[in-house]
């Protein structure tokens, strides 16, 4: 769920969020290949929000159209299942080509505010 009064922004490297080692709370889209691996991976991260509050759905796949669609519906499923208003929609696609010898990640990550120490 994305809290009413969260703010999305779309960047290319997050900002610092805290000293390594304490929780973040994120929502993840990631495809990984194998070193070798010779088809393109996507991932992606989809969002609607509205006065009261958000929904994030994810999808990874090797094809960007169907990782669209799928989005698409996944996010519609959860409005539909909510029976509320979140007319506000957006999404962030990732493609990567696979490394012959290493392994490779697409990634799109939702993150919640800054960390916080895992410490009691």
């Amino acid at each position: 769920m994305i809290p009413a009064t969260a703010d999305i922004k779309i960047v290319e490297t997050a900002p610092p969020l805290g000293s390594p080692g304490n929780k973040l709370t994120i929502v993840q889209a990631r495809a990984t290949a194998d070193p070798g691996d010779e088809q393109r991976i996507t991932a992606g991260l989809g969002w609607a929000t509205g006065p009261k509050f958000g929904v994030f759905y994810e999808a990874a796949g090797p094809d960007p159209d169907t990782i669209v669609a799928e989005l698409r519906q996944g996010l519609q499923n959860c409005v539909d299942r909510r029976d509320v208003s979140v007319p506000n929609r957006g999404s962030k696609i990732v493609e990567a080509n696979p490394c012959p010898d290493q392994y490779t990640v697409a990634l799109t990550a939702g993150v919640y505010g800054k960390s916080r120490s895992i410490q009691k």
